[in-house]
């Protein structure tokens, strides 16, 4: 998925926190005499209390009365909290310094330097505010592989945001196909072994056409280990269509190995219709298992 789908994440996160707002607790009560002492008369009147402190709430800081509204009070009360690993007060720094709110000057260079050192501290939700900044060129340059950083760093502090982030920025598979309504991590047949099996099918049961096509392709067997002996993966996709294989890419080896593998596989019989893709493990399954996440990558020729 694109980095859409990050600010998405990202976004609700901010707007969530920013909502889940804790009130200061109030001062604590004055003791209450008991038989044993006698009440204390004050030399001088009692300081006047504020009736209300100023709203640092980032999503409805800019409501309030004006004399609430005083973003750059906010940030001064919030960072410290940060630094010390409130997350919500990251969130709330962070959103007022990038947006200006309540008055206070954009500040994005010391909004992230602010959510970094969170990070650093092991706030995962500085973390992803960090990749947010990254990633939308907030004030910086947009860098998408730091962006990425940030995020495999709040998913490793066990973050579910985060996770689900890294997860959607994870490159597709070469043999990725779109709208599919089968998918087998793995599969085997007859010698031949399949992973990550995607198929669009159309009509029948998708999850038994996974051992049908296995099966059409496993007859080619012979032929596909003799385009690389020593053991190679190929992402490829295909399709069947009227008992025929045709549209065949592969990629993984050699210009020479993928078009064995292409001629190969267009000699399969098609036993239903659909798209397909997989990455064919051909030859030594050592030597191919041992390309396998290149080629899942896309690193691979």
């Amino acid at each position: 998925m694109s980095k859409s789908v990050l600010w998405f994440i990202a976004s609700s996160l901010l707007v969530s926190l920013a909502c889940r707002r804790t009130e200061p607790a109030a001062p604590p009560g004055e003791a209450t005499p008991t038989e044993a002492s006698a009440p204390v008369a004050s030399p001088t009147p009692a300081e006047p209390v504020a009736t209300k402190e100023p709203d640092c709430n980032p999503a409805t800081i800019d409501r309030g009365a004006e004399s609430w509204r005083d973003g750059a009070a906010c940030v001064e009360r919030l960072a410290p909290r940060c630094e010390q690993g409130d997350p919500e007060a990251c969130m709330g720094a962070a959103t007022i310094m990038l947006n200006g709110s309540g008055g206070a000057a954009r500040e994005p260079a010391r909004a992230l330097a602010l959510v970094t050192g969170a990070c650093e501290r092991g706030n995962s939700v500085g973390c992803l505010i960090a990749a947010v900044i990254h990633d939308k060129g907030l004030g910086v340059a947009v860098d998408a592989a730091t962006a990425t950083a940030f995020i495999d760093k709040a998913c490793a502090l066990g973050d579910a945001q985060g996770c689900q982030a890294k997860a959607a920025r994870a490159p597709k598979s070469a043999a990725f196909i779109a709208e599919a309504n089968l998918s087998v991590g793995s599969i085997a047949a007859d010698g031949l072994e399949l992973r990550d099996l995607m198929c669009n099918v159309t009509g029948g049961m998708p999850m038994l056409g996974a051992l049908v096509i296995a099966g059409s392709l496993a007859k080619q067997r012979r032929a596909l280990d003799k385009c690389a002996p020593a053991g190679q993966a190929f992402a490829a996709t295909w399709t069947f269509a009227g008992g025929k294989t045709s549209d065949v890419a592969a990629s993984g080896g050699s210009p020479a190995a993928n078009a064995c593998v292409e001629k190969a596989l267009a000699r399969t019989v098609a036993t239903l219709d659909g798209r397909c893709g997989a990455i064919v493990l051909v030859g030594k399954l050592a030597g191919a298992e041992a390309t396998l996440e290149a080629v899942r990558s896309g690193a691979a020729n």
